[in-house]
C-alpha cells in the first residue's frame, strides 16, 4: 500500500493576515549556523520589501521558520513563498556547493480570526527559540494551564532576558520598542493555545 504525501490546502484571501510555517526538506537542519540563518533572514527582508508585505513577527530556526504577515492581494502569498524558498535554496546551495539539493518541503498557513488569535500566534512565534533549545531558560517559566501555555508574572524577566539574546526573531525589536512592561502585557493577555504547542 502506498500513501500520498499530505499537502494541506492553502487559503488565499485578499487583505488578510496569515500565520505561516515552513519546514525544510526532511526536517534537515539546513540553517543551523548563524551564517545560514543570516542568509535566510536577509533574503526574507528582501522579499518582504519586494512584495510590499507587512511583517508583524518572524523567527528562523535550524529546520523551519514562522511568519505573521499581512498581504493586500491573495496572489501575493504564493509568490512570496515561491520567491523566498527559491532564492534561499539557490544561495544556500551555492554557499554549501550542493547544486540542485532540495531545501524546502512545504508550508502551512492559517488566518487569525480575531485579535486574540493574532496575538496568540505572535507569542507562539516568539516562544520558539525556547521551545527548540536555541536559548536556555530556567524551568517553570512556561506553564501548562487550562489548555494554554502561560508565563507566570514573576518569571517575565527570565523570559525577556532569554529571548532578547536570540537575533533571528522579531522579539528583540519589540522588546526595544515596547519595553519589558509592554511585552509582559502581551504575554499575560494572550497565552499560547495548547494546540500550537505541537507545531514545529
Amino acid at each position: 500500500m502506498t500513501f500520498k504525501k499530505y499537502h494541506p490546502p492553502h487559503i488565499y484571501l485578499d487583505d488578510r493576515e496569515y500565520y505561516l510555517s515552513a519546514a525544510t526538506y526532511n526536517r534537515q537542519a539546513f540553517f543551523s549556523s548563524d551564517e545560514q540563518k543570516r542568509l535566510l533572514r536577509d533574503i526574507l527582508r528582501e522579499k518582504i520589501q519586494e512584495f510590499s508585505i507587512k511583517l508583524y513577527a518572524w523567527v528562523i530556526l535550524d529546520n523551519h521558520y514562522h511568519l505573521l504577515i499581512r498581504v493586500a492581494e491573495k496572489d501575493t502569498l504564493p509568490k512570496l513563498i515561491q520567491s523566498l524558498h527559491g532564492a534561499s535554496s539557490f544561495r544556500l546551495n551555492q554557499q554549501d556547493k550542493c547544486r540542485g539539493r532540495s531545501v524546502w518541503s512545504n508550508y502551512w498557513d492559517r488566518c487569525p480570526r480575531s485579535k486574540s488569535d493574532f496575538y496568540t500566534f505572535f507569542n507562539y512565534i516568539h516562544i520558539n527559540p525556547i521551545k527548540h533549545g536555541e536559548v536556555t531558560i530556567k524551568d517553570g517559566v512556561v506553564l501548562k494551564n487550562k489548555k494554554r501555555l502561560s508565563i507566570p508574572a514573576d518569571r517575565m524577566a527570565d523570559l525577556h532576558d532569554a529571548l532578547s539574546e536570540y537575533e533571528f526573531s522579531s522579539y528583540p525589536y519589540y522588546l526595544r520598542k515596547y519595553g519589558r512592561e509592554g511585552m509582559s502585557h502581551v504575554w499575560m493577555d494572550y497565552p499560547i493555545a495548547d494546540y500550537l504547542a505541537g507545531d514545529e
